[in-house]
């Protein structure tokens, strides 16, 4: 109950951009990334990585802190996992999108096992949110020429194009 409390705090306060630097500095990011692997309820797992999905609205050093405490493996571990709530892979998938908007964490996010998360969310959660945020980071990661082999080898494109016939305008529009 107390870790499912400070979870939420941490997530609430984290929708502020000045507290984003001061939350990451602080020696939360570690009790975030435990808290996705080890918590023992969905709810507190909700809030964790809403948190970190909140603290990955900022760029630059947010990021790099976030990256250098492995909080991408444990994304990804989620996503995959398929007993995972779809709450929790919608939160993953903005996370995603929200580094993929930094070109610094490409070579991270392209080197660990986002890509098999991203077509997951993109074939298999018939999520409008996991598909939209999905769409975005390959929109993102694509926006570096040096990624393009990385993607088109990694069958990316096949799973947007079966998302053609999606009824969500932004998705639709992420795949253009």
């Amino acid at each position: 109950e107390i870790q499912h409390e400070a979870a939420a705090a941490l997530s609430n306060l984290a929708l502020e951009e000045p507290n984003r630097i001061l939350i990451a500095k602080s020696g939360a990011l570690p009790a975030l990334v435990t808290l996705l692997k080890e918590a023992s309820t969905s709810i507190c797992k909700v809030h964790a990585v809403t948190a970190l999905a909140n603290l990955a609205e900022s760029s630059g050093e947010v990021h790099t802190l976030l990256i250098n405490e492995r909080c991408i493996q444990p994304l990804c571990e989620l996503v995959q996992n398929q007993e995972t709530h779809t709450n929790i892979k919608q939160s993953v998938s903005r996370c995603f999108a929200l580094f993929a908007s930094n070109t610094e964490t490409h070579r991270q996010l392209l080197t660990s096992s986002v890509i098999a998360s991203i077509k997951i969310l993109l074939s298999s959660t018939r999520d409008t949110t996991c598909e939209r945020f999905g769409v975005l980071t390959v929109a993102n990661l694509a926006l570096c020429e040096s990624n393009h082999s990385v993607l088109l080898k990694a069958a990316l494109l096949e799973s947007l194009l079966l998302l053609h016939k999606s009824g969500d305008v932004e998705t639709l529009r992420g795949i253009a």
